[in-house]
């Protein structure tokens, strides 16, 4: 299994809710940590942590419902059994909502070509509205001081602009 990761933020509230639920058990966190080396059945987790089966079903189910773990059929002695196993390996929570997000984000329009560095190699170029800014396949042309009216521009498979913007963000909250 590959690392999966849970991401949640305040505003999903109902799995959050399901989460919290799950992980106010000890016995479901003693459950989590035993999936986390073995796959085990409903009746061996039962085992293992000295509780009834029915204990132990409840709790699965609990943790089940927060996404935390799932069960998968698997081939056993007499026909297929239920196994358990976790479905993720991290899970962060973002104590924020996504207004909050908005209310922090600020969109400033960069016309492409006011970068201020850059580091490019053939097949490179520049067009403008009008058509190519300078000479193709020439780094140099980079460097055109009819850059800023570019509308596209291209490099080889290494290579990049830079561009620098103001954080007008930190002056705001100054104020």
């Amino acid at each position: 299994m590959g690392e999966k990761e849970l991401l949640l933020s305040l505003d999903e509230e109902e799995q959050l809710i399901k989460i919290g639920k799950a992980f106010s058990s000890e016995v479901r966190i003693k459950i989590l940590k035993l999936l986390c080396q073995y796959e085990l059945n409903v009746n061996e987790i039962a085992e293992r942590l000295k509780i009834p089966t029915s204990s132990a079903a409840v709790h699965v189910k609990a943790l089940e419902e927060a996404d935390l773990i799932e069960t998968k059929l698997m081939p056993g002695i007499r026909g297929s059994k239920k196994v358990c196993c976790k479905t993720m390996e991290h899970l962060n929570v973002a104590l924020f909502s996504e207004e909050d997000l908005k209310q922090q984000a600020e969109v400033i329009k960069m016309p492409i070509g006011n970068y201020v560095d850059y580091k490019v190699v053939p097949t490179c170029g520049i067009v403008g509205e009008n058509g190519p800014i300078d000479e193709e396949d020439e780094p140099r042309c980079f460097y055109s001081p009819n850059r800023h009216e570019a509308q596209l521009l291209w490099f080889g498979k290494t290579g990049y602009v830079e561009y620098r913007f103001p954080n007008t963000i930190l002056m705001t909250e100054r104020a």
